[in-house]
């Protein structure tokens, strides 16, 4: 028995948007940049991923990387499986997957190279000289859009507001 999938592509940005709220508000709920205010979190992390709706290409690119950088974790995962059942500790394997700069320098480069792809995959060939729409052309575009200026606005005064708002007084 078959089961038709192709009506999955309707919720894409639904699954997006939940996607970046979870993992935003998790990431800065651990480093907590800005405190331990919970109704401060949620509200970047949901604006956050509110501003990635509004514009379609950051979604196919989430989309595009999530699945590839997932399976990385996974390989790292079993990676650190493995040694551990060739009697390596935890505590050493966490160790060195986290200070070791070789390590992080190549995972980082892989993280790149997805990221890059990525953006090939949605905005076509910016990378190569030549084409149409060079890398120039694409980045001019791009970072001069007004979306992009209205968000990159939008950004700088919610960033000082929260920081008044959350600084001890």
């Amino acid at each position: 028995m078959a089961v038709d999938v192709s009506s999955f592509s309707y919720f894409s940005p639904i699954f997006t948007f939940l996607f970046i709220w979870i993992v935003l508000y998790a990431l800065l709920k651990k480093m907590e940049w800005f405190g331990k205010n919970d109704a401060v979190i949620t509200t970047i992390s949901f604006l956050s991923s509110m501003m990635f709706l509004m514009v379609p290409e950051t979604t196919e690119i989430v989309g595009f990387a999530t699945p590839w950088v997932f399976l990385l974790g996974v390989l790292i995962v079993l990676a650190m499986i493995l040694f551990m059942f060739m009697g390596v500790k935890e505590d050493a394997v966490t160790k060195i997957v986290s200070t070791n700069p070789i390590l992080l320098t190549i995972i980082f480069v892989v993280l790149g190279i997805i990221f890059l792809v990525s953006l090939t995959n949605v905005f076509g060939n910016f990378l190569l000289p030549g084409t149409t729409g060079g890398f120039w052309d694409v980045t001019k575009r791009v970072l001069f859009h007004p979306r992009t200026l209205g968000m990159l606005f939008l950004l700088v005064v919610v960033s000082y507001a929260i920081r008044f708002l959350t600084a001890e007084r």
